[in-house]
């Protein structure tokens, strides 16, 4: 599907309930992601491909760009949303 975030996320750290692939199109996000007990930020930008596993904790903090475009290509449904209030 083609995705748009208009705005950054306004709830807690969350994962999701598929396994997908994301292609920025157009403009960048940055994003707060939690690994290895460790909490880290990433900007993504047009061009950049990744994969985004299921059990990946994380939320969009910021659209440096405005507006952001992806191409998502989503698996199957293989679990519940969780959302981690815990991390902050």
């Amino acid at each position: 599907m083609l995705h748009c975030l208009r705005e950054p996320d306004s709830g807690p750290m969350h994962d999701h309930p598929v396994h997908f692939t994301s292609t920025i199109v157009e403009g960048s996000y940055t994003e707060r992601v939690y690994q290895d007990g460790v909490v880290v930020n990433i900007t993504w930008k047009a061009g950049s491909t990744h994969e985004i596993p299921p059990d990946y904790i994380h939320t969009i903090t910021e659209l440096p760009d405005g507006p952001c475009w992806s191409l998502v290509l989503a698996g199957p449904v293989v679990r519940e949303w969780k959302h981690y209030p815990q991390l902050g």
